[in-house]
């Protein structure tokens, strides 16, 4: 919906999608590698370390989003700011 109506998306929002990429990333490297037959220890753990750091970094985004947005007085992001503004000026 986002995409159809050309709004932008929040910086985190686009963070956490990034995140998104080393997560799949991880997985597919450990499929990629059990294709050929024997997955070796090192492998595995490489796939599983980036699968982990794409994990960890958006989960630590979204918990930061969440907070964000749970403040008293948030505005939100995009269109609201200007509601919010002449909310403060009367």
């Amino acid at each position: 919906m986002q995409f159809l109506d050309w709004e932008y998306p929040c910086p985190l929002c686009m963070l956490q999608r990034m995140f998104m990429v080393p997560a799949a990333l991880g997985g597919a490297f450990i499929v990629r590698k059990g294709m050929t037959g024997i997955i070796g220890a090192r492998d595995d753990a490489m796939g599983r370390r980036l699968a982990v750091i794409g994990c960890v970094g958006g989960s630590f985004t979204a918990l930061r989003q969440t907070i964000l947005h749970i403040l008293p007085g948030d505005p939100g992001y995009g269109g609201q700011g200007d509601r919010a503004a002449s909310r403060q000026d009367r």
